[in-house]
């Protein structure tokens, strides 16, 4: 078997491979005599039966399954025999198929090489994590949450005029094109300003109207709107305030303390101090871990397989697209490892020359896409090479936490859905080996504490969402 190589350019390998008509005429001969013996046909007894007559019976079947044996067994050696790992499944090209006596087998494998990840030298990073202590002033501010939650809306003045955030209680009747539609009309109907709920840009215009004012609210309904019959079309609303109602915060009293379900004060600002304590670390570990990744990325310059980062950065388009689209819904790690580097799944049948997208996307998507591959290559990288592994319990474990603020039907249906669904698990393993691997890594690089006020930790997580 003749083997050349045709492509060697960065990650990129082409091989063309020729497997001679001798070898495959040779195995064809092989295993006729290693049939003969058992080989059974009718009017001659089992083992009688001549080669030459099985040869012309059955001889294009047996070349069949030589050659596509051949080049399977052509392809794992050369792959096997080599100390480069697979980015991408071998993209297999026949120019000859070998099928007929007097010719070669004759094709080519291209496909993508894994990089070779850098080695860190971790002990020269050293990374700051905020501590933010939970003093009175800071309870103080809790409880002043816990009174806004549990407050209520309160007539006002009778001359007070209406601001984002207010109540309107409004009879109101909406036309398109002169005609009254569904949904465009309510009677008593109770408004919280700001949250547009009856149309877009809608709550806006009620801004400083008073009990009594009547006014013409105009939207334009925007596409993509939930009912698409007003996608797009023009409405004006002819609204009339009846009430307009402040929402006032509880007074820290002992009946906030019962609504929270505690017997005394005490108990619910230890609840508060916990409740934050948690939150500042919880919000101190992911910006540390940002720093952490953002100053590897700063150590991490190495050639990334072009397939792969094109259909990684076809993904971060999608989710940038429909996180435009539903702000707040919460897709994916900091590395995109669950997708790509550590994503078998995805990689099978993937060719390594297919086109991932007609349209260039944007010079930031690439960075965000390289950035992810990056780190999830050198994360699966550290995980191996330390035996980093996700069991079944920190799976489950995993999946309990997010749920347990849920209420017991929905976190029932959390846990199905967990159990069931292997694209849900793989995404929640990936996010636990993520959290094992970071554990691994702070071990190892200098971790220095800053103790910051909770407007500082809010002021640096801000900055790193800029």
């Amino acid at each position: 078997m003749q083997v050349t190589e045709t492509l060697n350019e960065g990650l990129k390998r082409g091989y063309q491979f020729v497997v001679p008509d001798t070898l495959l005429s040779e195995r064809v001969e092989e295993r006729l005599a290693e049939e003969q013996p058992k080989f059974h046909m009718n009017g001659f007894r089992t083992g009688k039966v001549p080669v030459s007559l099985m040869r012309r019976l059955y001889g294009k079947q047996l070349r069949d399954e030589v050659r596509d044996a051949a080049l399977r067994q052509a392809v794992e050696d050369h792959l096997g025999g080599s100390d480069e790992k697979l980015a991408t499944s071998p993209n297999v090209q026949i120019q000859n198929n070998g099928d007929k006596e007097g010719e070669d087998l004759s094709f080519s494998v291209t496909y993508e090489a894994y990089p070779e990840i850098p080695e860190i030298d971790f002990g020269s990073i050293a990374v700051e994590r905020l501590v933010v202590s939970v003093d009175e002033d800071t309870v103080q501010k809790g409880l002043e949450r816990v009174a806004h939650r549990y407050g209520s809306y309160e007539d006002t003045e009778p001359d007070a005029r209406a601001e984002l955030g207010d109540m309107v209680v409004m009879d109101f009747r909406g036309l398109i094109d002169g005609e009254e539609f569904e949904e465009g009309k309510g009677e008593g109907f109770p408004v919280e300003l700001g949250k547009n709920l009856i149309a877009p840009g809608f709550d806006e215009q009620l801004v400083s109207a008073q009990v009594g004012s009547e006014i013409d609210v105009k939207v334009t309904y925007p596409d993509g709107y939930r009912i698409e019959a007003l996608q797009g079309k023009e409405a004006v609303f002819f609204c009339t305030v009846k009430e307009l109602k402040k929402w006032i915060d509880s007074p820290v009293d002992q009946e906030l303390v019962t609504k929270a379900g505690f017997e005394n004060l005490e108990d619910l600002k230890e609840e508060v101090r916990r409740q934050m304590d948690a939150r500042f670390s919880d919000d101190a570990r992911q910006l540390l871990k940002i720093r952490l990744f953002d100053r590897l990325c700063e150590l991490l310059e190495f050639e990334l397989p072009p397939s792969l980062l094109a259909r990684e950065t076809m993904h971060v388009t999608a989710q940038l697209g429909a996180e435009l689209k539903a702000p707040g819904d919460e897709d994916g790690e900091l590395t995109g490892s669950s997708d790509d580097a550590n994503s078998s799944d995805d990689e099978a049948g993937h060719n390594g020359n297919e086109d991932d997208s007609a349209v260039d996307p944007p010079e930031e998507h690439t960075k965000i896409a390289g950035r992810r591959l990056r780190l999830g290559m050198l994360l699966d990288e550290i995980g191996n090479a330390n035996g980093i592994e996700v069991s079944e319990q920190d799976l489950e474990a995993a999946a309990r936490g997010m749920a347990k603020n849920l209420d017991s039907i929905t976190r029932f249906q959390h846990m199905q859905y967990f159990y069931q669904d292997r694209g849900f698990r793989s995404r929640i393993a990936n996010r636990v080996f993520e959290e094992k691997v970071f554990e691994f890594m702070l071990e190892l690089v200098e971790v220095n504490d800053k103790e910051v006020s909770e407007d500082g930790l809010r002021d640096a997580l801000a900055s790193i969402e800029e």
